[in-house]
Formats: C-alpha cells, sequence, structure tokens
C-alpha cells in the first residue's frame, strides 16, 4: 500500500480515527468489554487501546494517538462521576432536612423503585435483538 500523507489524506484518516473511537467508546459503554472496576485510567485506557490495536489492527501512532485519547476521555469521565456523586449527596442532605422522616422514608422508597425500573428496562433492552439486525438463525 502507498503512503499518502497530504493534508487531505491525513485529514481522512483523522475522521476515519475519531468514527473507530467513538464507536468504540460507545460499544465499551454499552457494557460489553468493559475494562474491569478498580482499574486506574492508566490501565484501563492501555486495555482498551489494546483491544482496538488488535481488532482494528492499529499502528504503533495510531495505538499511541488512541491510547491518549482514551486515557483522556477517562479522566474526565471519572471527574464527571465524582462530581455527579456529590451532586447526588448534596441533593440527599438537603431533601432530607426539607422533609420530615417519614417523607423521607417514602422518598427513598420511590428511588429505589425507580432504580428497580430502569435496571429492569435495561436487562430489557440487552435481551432484545437489535430492530436492524436479521432474525438470529438457529
Amino acid at each position: 500500500m502507498l503512503q499518502n500523507d497530504s493534508p487531505k489524506h491525513m485529514k481522512l484518516k483523522t475522521k476515519f480515527l475519531a468514527i473507530a473511537l467513538l464507536i468504540t467508546t460507545v460499544a465499551f459503554g454499552q457494557g460489553h468489554n468493559r475494562p474491569e472496576k478498580g482499574l486506574s485510567p492508566e490501565e484501563s485506557a492501555q486495555k482498551r487501546a489494546e483491544t482496538m490495536k488488535t481488532k482494528l489492527m492499529l499502528t504503533d501512532t495510531q495505538y499511541t494517538q488512541v491510547y491518549d485519547q482514551i486515557l483522556s476521555n477517562e479522566k474526565q469521565m471519572r471527574a464527571q462521576r465524582e462530581a455527579m456523586k456529590k451532586m447526588r449527596e448534596e441533593n440527599d442532605a438537603k431533601m432530607k432536612s426539607i422533609l420530615t422522616p417519614e417523607q423521607y422514608t417514602q422518598l427513598k422508597e420511590m428511588m429505589e423503585q425507580r432504580k428497580k425500573m430502569m435496571k429492569e428496562r435495561r436487562n430489557q433492552g440487552e435481551d432484545q435483538p437489535d430492530s436492524d439486525s436479521p432474525p438470529e438463525v438457529k
């Protein structure tokens, strides 16, 4: 294969890499091939980048760029999760100070029911084939 490093070709490569990264990020976000909890951002990024390197046959340069992007994204996502956790804790404390103990108990029960329903919906979605996918042949 000929090497073409023209600006137009480089833009095309960059767009392709961005799309591949987006698709892979979405796939990992679906829970399939999700790295184990407890990994550092660096370990998680390395594991995901290694998977992409194998499946997409990345060059060493692409691997480095993909790793750096995943690591950056991983650090941002963890910071956002921490911020959301803090917001939930602050909201919970404020609600507890506003509501009576009985109301607060009811609120917690309502939240648990909602959480359970959301989990059931997520699990139902995993059992359903994609509407765009052909029927499974047995």
